[in-house]
This record gives C-alpha cells, sequence and structure tokens, in this order.
C-alpha cells in the first residue's frame, strides 16, 4: 500500500507552487461550500484554492493501473467524484489537474461521451504537470 502522506507533503505542494507560476498567485489546500446542491450546503476540500478563490483545483496523483497493471477502477472514481465537486463550487475556473500522464490521455478515452453538459468542459482541462514523479 502507498504511502500517501508523501503524495499530500510533496506531490501536491509542487502542484500548487506549479499552479501559482501558472497563475500568478499562491494556491492553498481550503473547504468551501459547494453551490446547487439541495438542503443545506456542505463543505469540500479542493487540493488547491487561489488566493483569490477565483480558480479551485482538484489534484488527482493516481496512476491508471494498479500495481497488478489492471485498470484502478477505484482511481478512476476518484476522477469522476472530483469532477462532481468542481461542478459544484462557485468559482470562475475550475480545473482536474492529473500528475500522470498515462491518466491523463486514458480519462480523456474513459469520460468521453459519459459527461453531462455541465461537466464535459473539463475535459479541456484535464492539466499534466508534467516532470512529477510520485515516489518518495
Amino acid at each position: 500500500m502507498a504511502d500517501t502522506r508523501i503524495l499530500k507533503s510533496k506531490i501536491e505542494d509542487y502542484v500548487r507552487d506549479w499552479l501559482k507560476v501558472k497563475f500568478g498567485q499562491p494556491f492553498h489546500s481550503k473547504f468551501l461550500a459547494l453551490c446547487g446542491v439541495e438542503g443545506k450546503p456542505r463543505t469540500h476540500e479542493f487540493d488547491a484554492v487561489s488566493e483569490d478563490g477565483a480558480i479551485v483545483c482538484s489534484i488527482k496523483t493516481a496512476s491508471w493501473k494498479t500495481s497488478g497493471k489492471k485498470r484502478g477502477s477505484g482511481k478512476v472514481h476518484g476522477a469522476y467524484m472530483e469532477l462532481y465537486f468542481l461542478d459544484h463550487v462557485c468559482a470562475s475556473q475550475r480545473y482536474l489537474v492529473l500528475t500522470d500522464p498515462e491518466f491523463v490521455e486514458c480519462f480523456k478515452r474513459e469520460t468521453a461521451g459519459r459527461l453531462g453538459a455541465t461537466i464535459s468542459k473539463y475535459k479541456r482541462n484535464l492539466v499534466p504537470a508534467a516532470g512529477i514523479e510520485p515516489t518518495a
């Protein structure tokens, strides 16, 4: 089993620094209220929120395949779940940041023809943070 603390402390920090360079402002992990939901809105922790709150990102560090070389269905479901939360946060820009190039390409194929109109726009926002190796 992978030590996910390494992913949180190293790779997500690296991605937040990459986003800072890309967008010109600091990013931090933050809980935000969901909008367009039934009942009293709850919060969700987003991995990278810009200082002005206009840009919200979810970071997925997973590889496409499991250690057994099979499609990681739990990893894929996690990415779909993050798309759901991105669709329900009030921000002018929302991104799903995938750090594994194979995951980017496979998830593009996986989501083709499967996303609703409001979510399909995130397909073009699958941004790989090049040069990240999820190792200790």
